[in-house]
């Protein structure tokens, strides 16, 4: 069975696992060992999640009794994170949260809906209904990122 519900702060460090976790074991096939360590490096900086997460109070995904992902959703209609546990991936996690969150900007009364999309990402937001505006290049850590700035119009 799975759940969305609000952020408390004991999840801190399982987020920041999963944020991790994602990055490394799931992104290889789009991006090399060097920019996966630029975008997450290594050890995760636990302290710097904690401060972070509970500024952006992120929505989080359980399944049965375990963390499976969390979704950020800004005021102004950003998303600007979404990650899966690697072990849970394609099992509707993902869709779940952002249904979530979709279901949260409307209440809020928000027309669309932004995100920074990784490689991939991209597929995910673009079966959900999101188009692509723009392909970013973005540098972090002396790495050159790709991602793409996909939107969503809400009804």
């Amino acid at each position: 069975m799975l759940r969305v519900r609000a952020y408390q702060p004991e999840d801190a460090r399982l987020l920041t696992d999963i944020f991790y976790r994602s990055i490394h074991q799931s992104t290889g096939a789009f991006y090399t060992a060097a920019q996966q360590e630029a975008w997450a490096p290594s050890p995760p900086d636990y302290d710097f999640f904690s401060y972070r997460f509970s500024e952006t109070l992120p929505r989080v995904a359980i399944s049965g009794t375990a963390v499976a992902g969390f979704i950020e959703l800004r005021a102004n209609g950003y998303i600007d994170c979404l990650y899966v546990d690697p072990d849970l991936q394609r099992q509707g996690v993902a869709s779940q949260l952002l249904a979530d969150a979709e279901r949260m900007a409307s209440e809020a009364n928000l027309t669309i809906l932004e995100t920074d999309a990784s490689y991939l990402a991209r597929p995910f937001f673009t079966r959900h209904g999101f188009e692509l505006v723009r392909q970013n290049q973005l540098e972090r850590r002396g790495e050159v990122l790709t991602n793409f700035r996909m939107k969503k119009a809400l009804p």
